[in-house]
């Protein structure tokens, strides 16, 4: 509590605070270098939850953060490789004729490690990270690569991706979309839907407004889906 009153530095009021990290001798059968490492990584635990607190290290909870680390590093080098990420394409189907009217691009990930991933099994790990961006633009890229080479072939199907509320808030969103766009034209015109999931995440609905207005200049069209099951 006394770290947090405030302190008067040449006529300035200045308010700071203190996070502690805390871990245990012998409880913690470590030697020093790891004792001091694992109080710093406690000290930011305590720093993510609430400054200005004290957080205990937990070696199942250190253990933890570790693999989540690995799987991201994992994942970013996923998206440097053509072997590992791929879009299932799901049949969108008009129920009163049978017709096929457009397909849903899912993303999949086959770990070199894990095996076979389920969107809910890395997403999560993703999150709120630079690497959500940068696989919004490879799902992008790829479902509209692929469209192009379909109606190369005669074959015109509409294709819907599915886009976090954070990518769509971008500044740089509609820009990415529009060169993308040139690359493969065949999504415009109505061929490319945008799913935006879990809405109630879109923080400034007035700022996603307008990028989805300049997207549908564009010729690009959107839905809202699936409410609370996390975007695939």
């Amino acid at each position: 509590k006394h770290v947090n009153y405030p302190i008067e530095v040449q006529n300035h009021r200045l308010h700071i605070s203190g996070s502690i990290g805390v871990t245990f001798f012998p409880l913690d059968h470590s030697g020093p270098d790891a004792l001091l490492r694992h109080a710093h990584e406690a000290m930011y635990q305590a720093k993510g939850k609430n400054r200005s607190g004290f957080h205990l290290y937990d070696p199942v909870q250190d253990q933890q953060l570790r693999q989540r680390q690995q799987m991201r590093e994992d994942f970013a080098l996923a998206l440097q490789s053509d072997q590992q990420l791929m879009l299932y394409y799901q049949p969108k189907v008009d129920l009163s004729d049978g017709r096929v009217i457009g397909l849903e691009a899912l993303i999949r990930w086959q770990h070199p490690r894990e095996g076979f991933l389920a969107p809910g099994q890395f997403l999560p790990l993703i999150e709120g990270t630079p690497l959500e961006i940068a696989l919004g633009e490879w799902v992008t890229t790829t479902a509209l690569a692929q469209q192009q080479t379909w109606q190369e072939a005669g074959i015109r199907l509409a294709v819907s991706i599915n886009i976090s509320p954070r990518h769509i808030q971008m500044p740089s969103f509609v820009d990415f979309l529009a060169r993308t766009l040139i690359d493969y034209p065949a999504g415009a015109d109505g061929a490319l839907e945008i799913e935006i999931l879990e809405i109630s995440e879109i923080d400034d609905i007035g700022n996603a407004a307008q990028v989805m207005n300049a997207c549908k200049a564009l010729g690009v069209h959107f839905a809202l889906d699936d409410f609370g099951t996390g975007y695939s």
